[in-house]
């Protein structure tokens, strides 16, 4: 998978994606997936854990590390890694985008140390102000990758993050950008939706973008999804799972302090809100209408 922030250890093969995590991490997919709850649809297909076991015998010590579908377990080792689907696996040539949301960037459990610490970072980014914040990305234009890193969205300010958003649509023609935009805002919307509903806390989570950045196979793909002639349905994201084609993919990730809540949360959701509006204000060419938390 290419990387647009983090998961420096992270490795993938034949499909699937194997990154380090945390106990808390595993219980958030199982927990999601053992609920049934809609935000599973809009996260990474969850194929279980990678657990190291040790066998101690008179004759020998021996290390197996077998694919598992995890219980809740507190105990976990905090070296477990968990197994997704590999994103970019569906794409010949990615651009990626990762945008982290809300503006408290540690859980309870984080030291006060951190919590200072994470609180500076917030505070003097868009994580603080609009509740959202670029945390990398990477694409292709002329031939060569670009990766755009921490700096890129920490210096990003109120007035420039949409402009620097934009950035990520550089290398499309405007048909297929309006039309990526369009899907985009319409994935937005639902998870929108979701966490108007889904009981849940979610700290330094993000919201990842992904586009087919080779431009011959982004071609074939659109026009392969267009030949059904049904021009009100053009934006219908349902129509990439309907012909088995896809343009682009949204999904939320990173979970290694998040959890089931007794209420919704309200700071995650301002935050997709102002990502809305900021894809919104590229698309239609205005300034974004944010909440703005001053």
């Amino acid at each position: 998978m290419v990387q647009a922030a983090g998961h420096g250890c992270a490795e993938q093969a034949n499909g699937l994606f194997i990154k380090p995590t945390n106990s808390t991490e595993i219980n958030f997919y199982t927990s999601m997936s053992a609920l049934d709850s809609p935000l599973t649809d809009l996260m990474p297909n969850f194929l279980g854990t990678l657990a190291e076991t040790k066998t101690n015998s008179n004759e020998s010590n021996s290390t197996n590390t077998s694919l598992s579908t995890p219980v809740l377990d507190s105990s976990l080792s905090e070296q477990s890694c968990i197994v997704l689907e590999d994103l970019c696996e569906a794409f010949e040539d990615p651009a990626v985008l990762d945008i982290k949301i809300g503006s408290v960037l540690y859980d309870s459990h984080a030291s006060e140390g951190k919590k200072q610490r994470m609180d500076k970072v917030s505070q003097a980014t868009t994580s603080g102000s609009l509740h959202f914040r670029i945390a990398g990305m990477s694409l292709i234009i002329g031939g060569n990758r670009i990766h755009y890193g921490k700096d890129f969205g920490r210096e990003a300010t109120i007035e420039n993050v949409a402009s620097r958003i934009s950035e990520f649509f550089k290398p499309l023609t405007s048909e297929y950008k309006e039309y990526i935009l369009e899907l985009s805002i319409g994935y937005l919307q639902q998870l929108e939706k979701i966490l108007n509903e889904v009981k849940i806390e979610m700290h330094s989570s993000s919201v990842l973008f992904i586009y087919e950045n080779n431009m011959e196979k982004l071609k074939s793909k659109f026009e392969h999804i267009n030949s059904t002639g049904n021009e009100s349905m053009k934006y219908d994201m349902n129509l990439q799972l309907k012909n088995k084609v896809q343009i682009m993919d949204m999904r939320i990730i990173d979970f290694a302090h998040s959890q089931c809540a007794e209420t919704i949360d309200n700071d995650c959701l301002v935050g997709v809100r102002n990502v809305i509006s900021a894809f919104e204000s590229i698309s239609s060419g205005t300034r974004p209408r944010y909440e703005i938390n001053k």
